[in-house]
């Protein structure tokens, strides 16, 4: 399992066969539990020039980060997620990381590449799913609440009652929406042409 986080990025600075890489990372869900920690730094020369895209835009790179080097902090208490290992990591003291651990966030499109590394925002395309499925979750236990009231000869205010009905409207439509986008984007990666 790999897991990470790429903001606030670190710093990836160019080493002899690699990079020396802090950087104090949040929200890596899931992180304390992987195999594989990921972090997202931005990359600098030996002498501490940022490196930049044609465009101008600085490079982030994807860091497959030494575990020993890893500090877990112990920032996410939030109510309901507790156990969802969202806090964050920092590495502190430069870590020493090999050119074979470290991949480009951004990359051109290309053409020639399979469906899935034409482009390099494909893999985040599946997390549009991820607000969708919170948002159908507290449905689901808002409808049961009003459910298990109705059931105990609770009479709902209408005005709860109008509120879910919405609730079930726009949940319905960005479903709708997100699916269509996803299918578009299969047809454009995956069709012929």
């Amino acid at each position: 399992p790999t897991s990470g986080a790429f903001h606030p990025p670190g710093r990836a600075v160019r080493t002899e066969g690699g990079y020396l890489v802090t950087g104090d990372w949040g929200y890596g869900s899931g992180s304390p539990m992987a195999d594989h920690v990921v972090g997202g730094a931005l990359e600098f020369d030996a002498d501490g020039e940022p490196i930049r895209h044609p465009d101008g835009r600085q490079v982030i790179l994807g860091i497959v980060l030494p575990p020993a080097a890893i500090e877990w902090k112990d920032d996410w208490n939030v109510v309901g997620l507790r156990s969802s290992g969202s806090g964050g990591f920092r590495i502190t003291e430069p870590a020493f990381v090999p050119a074979s651990h470290v991949f480009a966030r951004n990359f051109p499109d290309t053409a020639g590449n399979d469906p899935l590394n034409r482009h390099s925002e494909v893999g985040f395309f599946g997390l549009m799913g991820v607000p969708v499925g919170v948002a159908a979750r507290l449905y689901d236990e808002s409808l049961a609440v009003v459910r298990a009231k109705r059931a105990a000869g609770a009479t709902i205010d209408p005005f709860v009652q109008v509120q879910l009905v919405e609730m079930a409207d726009i949940l319905d439509g960005v479903t709708h929406q997100v699916f269509g986008t996803l299918e578009r984007a299969d047809r454009v990666l995956f069709e012929a042409g």
